[in-house]
Parts: C-alpha cells; structure tokens; sequence
C-alpha cells in the first residue's frame, strides 16, 4: 500500500496475476466444476425448478412445499452411504451419523432454497445459494481420541473437501 492509503501499481498486479492463476487452476479442476457448477445447476433444476411448481399445482400449500421437497433432495443424497461407509473404514455406526448430519443440512438449506425459489419465482437465487453454499461446505466436527491424545475426526468432514484431497493423494 502506498502512504497516502491507496495501492500501489505493483500491489495490483500481483493481485492481479494471482487471481488469473487461482482462477486457472480452479477452472482446469474437475471437482470444481461438478461442485461449484453442475451439481447445482442439475439439483435446482430438477428438485426446484421442476418439482415445486408439480407439487404446487398438485394442491400442495406453499409452507408444506418449503419442507417437503427438501426431504426428496436429501434422500437422493443416500447414494453417498456406500462411499462413507468404506471411507469410515466400514463402521455403520459412524456411516450413519455423517450421513444423517449430511441429510439435515441438506434438509436445512434445501427449505432455504425452496423458500428462495417460491419468493423469487425463478431458479437462479436457488442456484447461487446452492454453489456458495458448496463452495462454504460443512464444518469440521473434532473431539480427542480416547487415550492416545490425539485429535480424531467425530462426526463429518466435508464430503467436497475430502474428494479433493483424495485427488491430491493420487
């Protein structure tokens, strides 16, 4: 930063050069675009787009859509138990629980954005919701490990953050 409390023309273009390469590296990864891109796009598509206006015009009333539809998304999310399940080295206990927590949140934000989408009337709110909403991820839940000290995972890491540094491992 310059003195006077603007910034310099070498303090822009190393911004600037580092946002082309982030941008770069991000639009050349495939786990970017299926996270960020194409799973909110194909999800507010066919869980908002098309299955609200159907339950609406099936006589639903608007707050029961709001709470309802959620529920369709989070049990296409059930397709994630197996990969859990394996990756929580085949303990159905902790498979479960992180998928159950992943069920609420979806639940959660999905009558968010079932809210969103009948107040806008347009998908668009939704979907930008939904990609920040990826891009943000779950929290990481930590609890010590019984007598060995050290910091073990509890409940859930998030599944996006754990696909991308399974890519890194390979």
């Amino acid at each position: 930063m310059v003195e006077g409390g603007g910034f310099s023309f070498e303090y822009i273009k190393n911004v600037s050069q580092e946002a082309v390469a982030c941008t770069r590296s991000m639009a050349s990864n495939v786990l970017v675009w299926r996270n960020y891109i194409v799973a909110p796009i194909t999800e507010e598509l066919v869980f908002r787009a098309c299955m609200i206006p159907l339950l609406l015009c099936g006589g639903f009333q608007k707050s029961t859509v709001i709470f309802l539809c959620p529920i369709f998304i989070s049990l296409a999310h059930l397709n994630h138990l197996m990969e859990v399940y394996s990756r929580q080295n085949y303990n159905l206990m902790k498979a479960f629980m992180v998928i159950g927590l992943q069920l609420g949140y979806t639940i959660v934000f999905g009558s968010y954005a079932s809210f969103l989408f009948i107040q806008t009337g347009h998908f668009l709110a939704p979907l930008v919701a939904h990609a920040f909403c990826n891009f943000m991820g779950l929290p990481v839940l930590v609890s010590r490990g019984k007598g060995d000290g050290e910091d073990t995972q509890a409940i859930v890491k998030n599944k996006n953050k754990m696909s991308h540094s399974d890519e890194k491992k390979k």
